[in-house]
């Protein structure tokens, strides 16, 4: 158990040395694989977890729940750190100001909680339910390092996206308005 939640730990402590690398412009071969690894640390980790962790009774209709809503948080979570912008991209990656990143600055902070709250609730982990807890913690840390430091060092334009963009958590209005411009969007391409 105890080697399990070392490797989450060191999973986000790796993401941070990759970030503070690249922020002191310190490049040398292995410094995309370090992102890399953050994240085979955690799918460790969160795979040990579950597996190591005395289960909690928890009812099966909340499992059920918990299972169906991982479902759409994981997708969300993978399309906006994997797809809509990430750690392995080339050095001439853009400023992301669409998708998830319009409805918040760091979407994959509530996302990753999310999921593993979720997770944790549907396997009864008793393990992965405070990890979840942890990990966003360590992972919060990280964001405001991004936030304050990092992402206005790299890209001129952080500093008005940050006055129009909220930091954690969105805006129901724009949540509402981007599920409605995606409906219209793909009923036009369907017809």
């Amino acid at each position: 158990m105890f080697f399990f939640f070392l490797c989450g730990i060191s999973s986000f402590l790796l993401y941070f040395l990759f970030d503070y690398l690249e922020y002191r412009s310190i490049h040398f071969r292995g410094g995309k694989l370090l992102g890399y690894l953050s994240v085979i640390l955690l799918v460790i980790s969160v795979i040990g977890l579950i597996i190591s962790s005395p289960k909690w009774q928890v009812p099966l209709i909340l499992r059920i729940f918990s299972a169906i809503f991982s479902i759409p948080v994981l997708f969300f979570f993978l399309r906006s750190l994997f797809f809509e912008v990430s750690f392995y991209k080339d050095e001439n990656e853009n400023f992301v100001r669409t998708g998830s990143y319009k409805l918040c600055r760091h979407p994959g902070v509530l996302l990753l909680f999310l999921l593993l709250f979720f997770i944790s609730l549907a396997t009864g982990s008793s393990y992965l339910f405070y990890g979840a807890f942890l990990f966003s913690f360590l992972n919060l840390f990280i964001t405001i390092f991004e936030d304050k430091v990092f992402l206005p060092y790299k890209f001129k334009e952080y500093e008005d996206y940050r006055r129009k963009v909220p930091f954690l958590f969105p805006k129901l209005s724009d949540i509402f308005e981007i599920i409605k411009n995606d409906l219209c969007n793909n009923f036009r391409r369907s017809r």
